[in-house]
C-alpha cells in the first residue's frame, strides 16, 4: 500500500492544481505565462532531479531517499497556500517538482527490490491503475475545491503525510549496496546501451503524445466535431480506460512478455490514425479510449524493460534516467509544433495527425526490432552478501 500510494505523486502534481489556474490567475492578476510555469516547473525540477536521486540510490537507502522526496514534496505542495505571490507560488513548485524528481523513479525501484517475476510484473500494473484511478479522483475534487478557494488545491499535498508515515513504520530499510549481479563479469553497476535506447522510445513516444493531446483540443472546435465538454469527456476516456488496461497488464505481460511495450506503441499508431480521419466525435471518444489503454500498458512496459537490463542495485538510477527523458520529451513537446505543421502544412490539423501516425508507426516498429533482436536479456542472480 505504501509504494503503491507513493504511485499518486506524478498524477496529484498537475492535476490538483489545473482546475485552480484561472482562479489563481485573477486572484494574483497575473499572465498565462506564469501561470503556467506552475505545471511545467516541477516537470523541469524533475528532469534534473530524478537522475541525482538515481545516482544516489546506488549508495543511499531507497527508504531515505523516498522520504526524503516526500518531505519536499509535501513542503513544497502545501507551502505555495501560505502566500498569495506569483513568484513564492513559483519556487515552491520548484521545491515540489524536487520531490517529485526523488519519488517517481523510486516508486518502480522499489517495486523491483521487493517483488519479482510475475508479482513485479502485476505490481507495475497496479502502481499504473492507482495512478490514473488516483488522477481521475484528485481531477475531479480539485475542480470543486477550486470554487471554494484555490489556496486550498495546494493543501491536498498534505495527503502525503500520511504516506510519509505509512513508509517510515511499514516500509523494510534494505541496506544500499551490491545484492545483485548480472551475468557477464565487470559488468557490475553498468547503465547499459539498452537503458539509453529505451529512454529514446520513451522520449519520442512522449513528445508525440503530447503533441497529440495539445493539438486536439484545437482540432476538435475547429473541425466542428465538439464543444469544450467534448474534449472534457475525450481526456477523461482516457484515465477510464487506462485503470482496467493497468489492472490486467500483468496477464498481458505473461503472454507477450516485452513485446507488450510494442503493443502500447502500436495502439498509438491507431489513435493517431482515428483522429486523423475522424469524421465525428464518436471517432475522438474511440481514440481517446485506446490511448487509455495504451497509457495502461506503456509505463509498466518501460519499467520492466528497463529493470531486466542492470542490477538491482541500479535499477532507481536507470528508472530516473528513463523519466527525465519521458519528462523532456514532455517539455519539449511544443517546440515541435511548427515543425510538423511546417511539414503537414500550416492549420492542416488532418495531415499533422497523419504524420504523428506515421511517426508513431516508426516508432513501434523500431521498438519490435530492437526486443526482437536482442539475443539474451541480461537479469540479475540474487547472491548471497
Amino acid at each position: 500500500m505504501a509504494i503503491l500510494l507513493v504511485a499518486l505523486v506524478p498524477v496529484e502534481t498537475g492535476n490538483a492544481v489545473q482546475p485552480a489556474l484561472a482562479e489563481i490567475s485573477r486572484a494574483l492578476n497575473v499572465g498565462n505565462v506564469l501561470v503556467g510555469y506552475i505545471l511545467s516547473l516541477p516537470a523541469l525540477a524533475s528532469i534534473i532531479f530524478a537522475i541525482v536521486c538515481g545516482k544516489l540510490s546506488v549508495t543511499v537507502s531507497k527508504k531515505k531517499l523516498v522520504i526524503t522526496g516526500l518531505i519536499f514534496y509535501t513542503l513544497g505542495g502545501a507551502g505555495a497556500a501560505l502566500i498569495p505571490n506569483i513568484y513564492w507560488i513559483l519556487a515552491c513548485r520548484f521545491i515540489l517538482g524536487i520531490g517529485a524528481g526523488f519519488t517517481i523513479p523510486l516508486v518502480m525501484g522499489l517495486i523491483t527490490e521487493f517483488f519479482d517475476d510475475s508479482e513485479k510484473a502485476s505490481m507495475m500494473g497496479y502502481s499504473q491503475a492507482v495512478s490514473s484511478f488516483g488522477g481521475a479522483v484528485i481531477g475531479l475534487a480539485a475542480g470543486y475545491i477550486a470554487l471554494v478557494n484555490w489556496r486550498f488545491n495546494f493543501l491536498l499535498s498534505l495527503f502525503f503525510i500520511f504516506v510519509i508515515i505509512l513508509v517510515v513504520k511499514i516500509m523494510p530499510d534494505i541496506r544500499p549496496g551490491v545484492t545483485t549481479v548480472i551475468d557477464k563479469p565487470g559488468e557490475k553497476g553498468k547503465l547499459t546501451p539498452g537503458v539509453f535506447i529505451f529512454t529514446m522510445i520513451g522520449f519520442s513516444a512522449f513528445a508525440l503524445a503530447m503533441n497529440l493531446m495539445i493539438n486536439m483540443t484545437l482540432f476538435i472546435p475547429e473541425a466542428k466535431l465538439g464543444d469544450a465538454s467534448s474534449i472534457g469527456k475525450a481526456i477523461s476516456l482516457s484515465s477510464i480506460f487506462s485503470f482496467p488496461a493497468a489492472m490486467i497488464f500483468g496477464r498481458v505481460f505473461k503472454l507477450i512478455r516485452l513485446h507488450t511495450l510494442t503493443l502500447a506503441v502500436f495502439l498509438n499508431v491507431i489513435t493517431a490514425f482515428l483522429i486523423a480521419n475522424a469524421q465525428s466525435i464518436l471517432w475522438i471518444y474511440a481514440a481517446m479510449s485506446i490511448a487509455g489503454v495504451s497509457v495502461g500498458f506503456s509505463m509498466p512496459s518501460y519499467s520492466i524493460a528497463i529493470s531486466e537490463l542492470v542490477p538491482k542495485s541500479h535499477h532507481s538510477y536507470a528508472f530516473g534516467i528513463l523519466n527525465a527523458g519521458m519528462n523532456m520529451g514532455i517539455f519539449t513537446a511544443p517546440l515541435l509544433i511548427p515543425v510538423f505543421f511546417n511539414i503537414a502544412g500550416t492549420g492542416n490539423y488532418r495531415g499533422f495527425f497523419t504524420l504523428i501516425t506515421f511517426l508513431y508507426a516508426l516508432i513501434a516498429i523500431i521498438t519490435f526490432i530492437y526486443i526482437t533482436v536482442i539475443k539474451r536479456i541480461r537479469r540479475p542472480i540474487r547472491v548471497q552478501d
